[in-house]
C-alpha cells in the first residue's frame, strides 16, 4: 500500500523520493567503485539533492546528507567527503536554492519567504499545527502500510541484527538509509504515512539480500524465504 497507493496519486512525495533515491544510489555506486568518480557523477549527486529540495523542501537534503555522513562515520571514512567535493557540492545546492528563492522573493516579498521557510518548514518540523503525532506513530503504521512486506521485513531486521558484525558495505548503507529515514521522520513533529516513501527502496534491497541468502541457509531460513 505504501508504494502502490502513492504511485496512483499526484503527490510531490513521489518526485522527492525519486530525487533522494537517485542521489543516494549514485553516491554508493561512486563509493563502491561501480562507476567512475568524475566531476559529472559527483555533481549529479548534489543536483539530485537540490531537485529533492525543489520537490518537497528540507527532507530532500536532510535525508541524503544524514545517510551519507552516518554511513561514512560507520565506515570510519569521513575524509571521503573531500573526495566527493562536499563543500563544492553544497555550493551547487545553495546556488539551486538561490535560483529558486530569488524569483520567489521578487514575486511574493519577504512575508511569503517567511511563510515558506519559517512557518511551513521550521514550524511543521518542530511544532506542527496539522498532522502532529507522537514519536512512535510510524511504528504503529508499519503493519498496514507495508502489509505484504511486513513479516519478511521483520525477519530481515532480525537477520541483519544477528549479522551486524559481518555486514557488507551495501548492507550497512541500506540499513542506515532505512533506519535514518524512519528515525528522522519520527523526530519531525508533522507526520503522514506517505513521508516514509524514501525507506521503501532500501528495505526492498535488504529483503532481496535476505531472501537470496535464505536459499543457502538451514531449513528454517529457507522456508521463510520461500
Amino acid at each position: 500500500p505504501l508504494f502502490y497507493i502513492s504511485a496512483s496519486c499526484i503527490r510531490m512525495d513521489m518526485m522527492m523520493n525519486l530525487a533522494i533515491t537517485a542521489s543516494l544510489v549514485l553516491f554508493f555506486l561512486v563509493y563502491d567503485n561501480k562507476i567512475k568518480k568524475t566531476p559529472v557523477t559527483i555533481s549529479m549527486i548534489y543536483i539530485f539533492i537540490g531537485l529533492g529540495i525543489y520537490m518537497k523542501g528540507p527532507a530532500g537534503i536532510i535525508i541524503p546528507l544524514l545517510v551519507i555522513i552516518s554511513f561514512l562515520a560507520v565506515e570510519k571514512n569521513l575524509k571521503y567527503l573531500k573526495e566527493i567535493n562536499f563543500a563544492g557540492g553544497m555550493g551547487i545546492v545553495v546556488l539551486m536554492m538561490v535560483l529558486w528563492l530569488f524569483p520567489v522573493w521578487t514575486a511574493g516579498g519577504s512575508e511569503y519567504i517567511n511563510m515558506l521557510l519559517v512557518k511551513e518548514t521550521v514550524g511543521r518540523s518542530i511544532n506542527a499545527v496539522e498532522h502532529k503525532r507522537p514519536f512512535f506513530y510510524y511504528l504503529t503504521l508499519l503493519l498496514p502500510i507495508l502489509f505484504q512486506w511486513f513479516l519478511i521485513m521483520t525477519g530481515t531486521c532480525i537477520y541483519f541484527w544477528k549479522k551486524k558484525r559481518m555486514l557488507s558495505k551495501l548492507e550497512k548503507f541500506m540499513l542506515i538509509w532505512f533506519l535514518g529515514t524512519l528515525i528522522f521522520f519520527s523526530i519531525v513533529s508533522s507526520k503522514l504515512w506517505i513521508y516514509l516513501l524514501p525507506m521503501a527502496f532500501p528495505m526492498a534491497v535488504l529483503m532481496g539480500i535476505y531472501l537470496d541468502d535464505g536459499e543457502n541457509k538451514p531449513t528454517k531460513y529457507r522456508a521463510v524465504s520461500r
